[in-house]
């Protein structure tokens, strides 16, 4: 189901939604389209006739338009176009990279918008160097249609935290500061001064570190401060509480994937499916366990969806998607009402619980919807 190489390479043309690629991708339709009115006006620029009587030989030869000068002007433009792209494309804008596509932070459902934040990184020339850069997109995924309902640039220090009823809670780590937008627009709402305003005895006693912010229910965010103090603040209501027992709430904070991935070796032995690279979905079901793993232990090996029974351990359905892990290290889970959102290696998709039915495939290489079954 991947995108075939052809495929890819004539969707480097178009505009993305990447910064960085669609900005050079701009500037290469710019010279291409400077370069060809230079070359026009050189190779089809009318000669000044001479003050001797024309011949019909002699016009002819003169002709401002001929068949092979066409042929040889739009040579030289695609010629142009394909080199002044190709280099930029593929140094500068990310060309067709994939294997270092992934979620950087966030994966929340906020009415059937998937939020999260993307990263792609792009070698820039070497192999074992550090000429590596990283392009940050922020972006809503309706998963009911398919398409993406807003994107915006974001940048490395850029962490989601969590949803709120207020919003969704930004904090750009460089700083320690946090701020608030929209989850169906993606623009902000509320500001790092106004949340100081709101909560003043928080003044210089914002953490830097993503870990130290947890958000539970729809209006509370909890932090640990820099003066060692854990404290409770009430979104909606503008108050603020302090009370060492919030530690609790942080120390619960491990996630679901950590816990069931212990019994993937127990899960193997009683379905004598050998679950290689596995990773336990963080999808809260009674009944079924959901595995992504791979066919083999090589890290491009397909990856393979399976719905394990819990209470009597055997196979429900198994599901090949078509791509590969890539150089991800963790997946991103969450369940939607019969089905399951998944992501890896620049894809999302939302499969069926019940069966296994592909849903949604979504690249966000080229911010399109591969495939949708209603």
């Amino acid at each position: 189901m991947e995108s075939t190489f052809i495929e890819r390479y004539l969707g480097m043309f178009r505009f993305q939604g990447w910064f960085f690629h669609d900005l050079t991708l701009g500037i290469v339709y710019c010279l291409t389209f400077l370069f060809g009115i230079a070359l026009f006006r050189m190779m089809f620029r009318r000669k000044k006739p001479k003050k001797i009587r024309y011949s019909y030989e002699k016009f002819e030869k003169e002709a401002v338009f001929s068949f092979p000068s066409l042929i040889s002007f739009c040579l030289t433009l695609l010629l142009f176009f394909l080199i002044v792209s190709n280099f930029g494309l593929f140094v500068f804008g990310g060309g067709m990279t994939r294997n270092e596509l992934l979620v950087d932070s966030g994966g929340f459902l906020v009415d059937n918008l998937v939020i999260a934040k993307w990263r792609r990184n792009v070698n820039n020339g070497t192999s074992n160097g550090g000429a590596n850069s990283a392009h940050f997109q922020l972006n809503g995924l309706d998963v009911k249609k398919g398409e993406l309902r807003w994107n915006r640039r974001s940048n490395w220090h850029e962490k989601l935290i969590g949803q709120t009823s207020e919003g969704i809670i930004l904090l750009q780590i460089e700083k320690g500061q946090i701020s608030l937008f929209n989850s169906q627009t993606g623009k902000d709402e509320r500001q790092h001064k106004e949340f100081e305003a709101i909560f003043p005895s928080m003044k210089n006693n914002w953490s830097k570190l993503e870990k130290d912010y947890l958000v539970s229910g729809d209006n509370y965010l909890y932090t640990y401060g820099l003066d060692g103090q854990y404290y409770q603040l009430d979104l909606k209501n503008k108050g603020i509480v302090k009370d060492p027992t919030f530690e609790q709430l942080f120390l619960k904070r491990q996630t679901f994937a950590q816990v069931e991935n212990q019994n993937v070796e127990e899960l193997e032995k009683a379905t004598g499916e050998s679950f290689f690279n596995s990773k336990v979905l963080t999808i809260q079901d009674q009944e079924w366990y959901f595995i992504a793993h791979s066919e083999t232990r090589k890290p491009d090996s397909q990856v393979i969806l399976s719905a394990v029974s819990r209470n009597n351990p055997q196979i429900k359905w198994q599901r090949p998607l078509g791509i590969s892990f890539g150089s991800e290290t963790s997946v991103q889970s969450i369940s939607i009402e019969g089905r399951f959102y998944y992501s890896t290696n620049g894809f999302s998709l939302v499969i069926a619980k019940e069966n296994g039915n592909l849903n949604l495939m979504f690249d966000h290489l080229s911010n399109h919807r591969l495939q949708v079954v209603p």
